[in-house]
């Protein structure tokens, strides 16, 4: 975040709807508001959409990797590649993890797989999942350093432990591309799928924003826009940041262009469950 190449921004909205980690993909592929009602990837499922991946690869010549910490049938999630266009899935969920890989293992094994270049590899993590009622940090060789207030309920400190830990994991991805050469040919999206359930921490005040940082833009800082955003403006950011050219920009807003305006009204939100429910026609190409 101190890096004067990188862009970080805290006030992040959730635009989650039923189906909770699934629709971030939908957010951020595709710039599409999820329904509320329903799991938004039951119909993604049903076409071949205007995505990110699939405009990266037609357009840019990426090859398309996403790494899945479970298995590929997890959410939809095979069937899902196919609509976004995403190539390849790294299945790291196995027997012996319980087909559910913790996030050490992830960028440990990232580490010997070789990717084609140029890609775009979307890396899925489970860490910070779940409930935060057990000490997860005991389970690793991971130590918190902090020294948590006395009015942190125990759940909030246990999130707060899974948030070091995936962050610890994170930094030891970035070294790994640093030592292996990529990290200057590389931009490095960390961004999150929704905010922990309600009442998950035991505490009244804490925030409900998401973070997002995209490392190594090789565009100033200044030029992205500071203020309060949604999931569902990274799609036209991106969209923008690689010189895509597409018809259907989504119903978010590009950080890069003058004029940002975080507001999701009730024509945009109709448009967009037209588009889900009625078949995705708008998106095909």
């Amino acid at each position: 975040m101190r890096d004067p190449r990188n862009y970080h921004n805290l006030n992040v909205t959730s635009n989650r709807g039923g189906g909770e980690s699934s629709d971030a993909q939908i957010s951020y592929f595709t710039g599409l508001l999820p329904l509320q009602s329903e799991m938004s990837v039951q119909r993604i499922i049903k076409n071949r959409v205007a995505a990110l991946p699939r405009l990266l690869h037609e357009q840019k010549g990426y090859h398309t990797y996403i790494t899945i910490p479970t298995n590929r049938f997890f959410w939809h999630q095979n069937e899902a590649n196919l609509s976004y266009g995403i190539d390849h899935a790294i299945e790291l969920g196995n027997y012996e993890n319980g087909y559910w890989c913790q996030d050490e293992e992830i960028f440990n094994r990232l580490q010997n797989v070789k990717l084609q270049e140029p890609y775009m590899n979307i890396i899925l993590t489970l860490s910070m999942h779940g409930s935060y009622d057990t000490d997860f940090l005991a389970e690793t060789p991971v130590r918190s350093p902090f020294n948590y207030p006395s009015r942190f309920s125990a759940e909030f400190c246990h999130y707060l432990d899974k948030c070091f830990y995936t962050d610890l994991q994170i930094e030891r991805y970035i070294a790994y591309l640093k030592r292996s050469g990529q990290y200057d040919n590389t931009v490095l999206i960390v961004c999150s799928d929704h905010e922990p359930k309600e009442g998950s921490l035991g505490m009244d005040d804490w925030s409900m924003s998401l973070p997002l940082i995209i490392a190594n833009t090789h565009i100033a800082a200044e030029m992205f826009y500071v203020g309060s955003i949604n999931q569902i403006d990274l799609y036209p950011t991106m969209l923008d940041m690689f010189g895509l050219q597409s018809e259907w920009r989504g119903m978010g807003h590009s950080l890069l262009r003058k004029g940002y305006n975080n507001t999701i009204s009730d024509t945009q939100r109709r448009i967009s469950n037209n588009i889900l429910r009625g078949g995705l026609r708008f998106l095909q190409r």
